[in-house]
């Protein structure tokens, strides 16, 4: 067994993983339903922008030849979703819209930096939600991108962008997902045995580590909470509504055969993917429509389920004023 690490596995900072998990928390408080939806599928709904946005990206650190770069990348979401990104380029200056940790306010829709461990981004607009995250704080980051682009960078950033958009992983959809494929546990009497590096190997008798024995040793140290977070099944709306399970979608991880009961026969199993399937460019056109009644029809109903949750007097404070703020923006739009 040889232990295939993917470079796409995601862990946000510990403050905003908590505040990402106090959210949660409080959301199962809140009624189940919001008129006639489900609320895991309102608050899913409510992370997405506007179809016709554009949305504002800013940069810290790196150079500008690196940000052309990754905006050039980033790109291709646009060419099937109805938004817009807005980098900020200066050329004059030659340089990109920045962002700094002494900001007060949000210098754009999406941050990016490069001095975080890792390769992450927050969902949709989480990425403002001052409950979650601080104008001062990224809300992507690619960690290391200002030193050396690593092999297969693109799909990273597609995926990263994919999640700015306020797509979900693939491979934790509720329905035909991969949470009854993989192997959680060790093979029954594992011995634990590691290699030279220190990471969890099977045993003299051949008997296998589990994802979370592995994960949870080096190099990711992962508590069970963090590989819950990256690779159980959700219980909101899948992040393509429009099709079926998407084994080659940008927005789904690649695995190694070892995290699969059935191994390369599982349906979660596949080669690795740096590129936008078919279903994900239809499910971002869905997310997104160009229609006008469609553009309308999305608008309305986010307002009305922002007026919804305002009212509710379970909603915390802070939870509110974010959520007053973008109902003021929607009604001037």
């Amino acid at each position: 067994m040889v232990i295939d690490y993917d470079y796409r596995f995601e862990i946000y900072p510990d403050e905003i993983q908590a505040r990402l998990e106090a959210q949660q928390r409080f959301s199962r408080n809140l009624p189940e339903r919001i008129g006639n939806m489900a609320l895991e599928f309102v608050i899913e709904t409510l992370k997405r922008w506007n179809s016709g946005q554009t949305l504002t990206i800013a940069f810290k650190g790196g150079t500008a030849a690196l940000h052309k770069k990754i905006a050039d990348v980033a790109t291709e979401w646009t060419n099937h979703a109805n938004l817009k990104f807005d980098f900020g380029f200066d050329s004059t200056a030659g340089a990109f819209r920045a962002w700094s940790p002494a900001d007060t306010s949000y210098a754009a829709d999406v941050r990016i930096s490069f001095d975080q461990p890792g390769y992450w981004s927050l969902v949709g607009t989480d990425s403002k939600d001052p409950s979650i995250v601080n104008p001062s704080q990224a809300s992507m980051n690619f960690g290391g991108y200002a030193v050396a682009l690593p092999n297969a960078w693109q799909g990273t950033v597609l995926h990263e962008f994919g999640h700015a958009l306020g797509f979900q992983h693939e491979h934790q959809t509720p329905v035909g997902g991969c949470d009854l494929d993989f192997r959680w546990e060790d093979d029954p009497a594992y011995l634990p045995t590691v290699d030279g590096f220190g990471q969890f190997i099977p045993d003299g008798d051949g008997k296998r580590p589990g994802i979370y024995t592995v994960l949870g040793g080096p190099p990711n140290r992962w508590p069970q909470a963090k590989v819950d977070h990256n690779l159980r099944q959700l219980s909101n709306a899948h992040a393509f509504m429009v099709s079926a399970f998407d084994p080659q979608s940008i927005m789904k991880y690649y695995f190694g055969d070892w995290m699969f009961r059935t191994g390369t026969s599982s349906h979660c199993f596949s080669q690795r993917n740096d590129v936008l399937s078919d279903l994900d460019k239809a499910g971002a056109a869905s997310a997104y429509p160009a229609a006008h009644d469609e553009m309308a029809s999305s608008l309305e109903q986010k307002k009305t389920l922002l007026k919804t949750l305002i009212d509710d007097q379970k909603l915390q404070p802070q939870v509110r004023e974010s959520y007053e703020l973008r109902l003021e923006t929607l009604e001037e739009s």
